[in-house]
Order: C-alpha cells, then structure tokens, then sequence
C-alpha cells in the first residue's frame, strides 16, 4: 500500500469528524460530506464512483473513477501542494457558512403578525369571480 495512507475511518461522530477534516491532507471516498462540506475548508478531496454523479462540485473535488491506479493517482494530485495552493481563495457552492447569522437577521427584522399565520391555499379571487 503507498506510505500516504494512515489511517481509515469508516463512521466518526461530528465531534471527532470536524476537527479531523480541518487537520487532514485530503479526504478519498464517495460521500456527500466529500462534496458538500470539504469545500468551506478548501480540503482537496477524491470523490470515487458514480455515487455522487449529479451533484455540484467545488475545484476541491477530484473525481476518479472506482479503478485502484486512477484512485492512487487522483490522490497524488491532492495532496501536491501546487494543488492545494490553487485553491486559496476558493469559495464553496454550497454557502459561506454564515446562513444561520442571516437568518436570524431576517427574523429579527420581520414584523410578526396575523398575517403570518394565516395559510392561502390559493390567491384571492377577482371581485366579479365571487359575486
């Protein structure tokens, strides 16, 4: 097995697994997490397979095919340092990870009322549609 391979982990718990990602050279596997959350750490990661095949991809995302040597290789291309140095900068598709401060910006700034609470399956009907 090449000396770039640690350490494997099949399932972490998210206090564990957050700080491994902020402290890994790169992460190699075919999940969501892969794709949707490495890109706010500009982490490169290698997506393997068609599992994740759809999804919108951030420049830290390498795809590989499931075959042993093209895994290898996009690995190799991870963890080059001109590749990790191409993504200073980069902005996730996914968001900035400020949503939750927005949020509570527009709640804070919404007037709440009746009308809030009132559901309208349908818009209100023209006058000479009701007579």
């Amino acid at each position: 097995m090449p000396d770039f391979f640690d350490t494997f982990f099949k399932s972490l718990p998210i206090e564990l697994y957050a700080p491994l990602l902020k402290n890994s050279a790169c992460m190699v596997g075919n999940s969501s997490s892969g794709i949707m959350e490495t890109p706010s750490l500009a982490l490169p990661t290698v997506d393997i397979g068609m599992r994740q095949q759809g999804r919108l991809r951030a420049d830290n995302v390498l795809d590989a095919p499931a075959r042993r040597e093209a895994i290898l290789q996009a690995i190799r291309r991870a963890r080059a340092p001109e590749f990790r140095r191409s993504l200073a900068g980069m902005t996730s598709p996914y968001g900035d990870g400020h949503a939750a401060e927005r949020i509570v910006r527009v709640l804070m700034e919404t007037t709440l009322g009746e009308e809030l609470l009132l559901k309208k399956a349908l818009p209100d009907a023209p006058a000479a549609a009701r007579s």
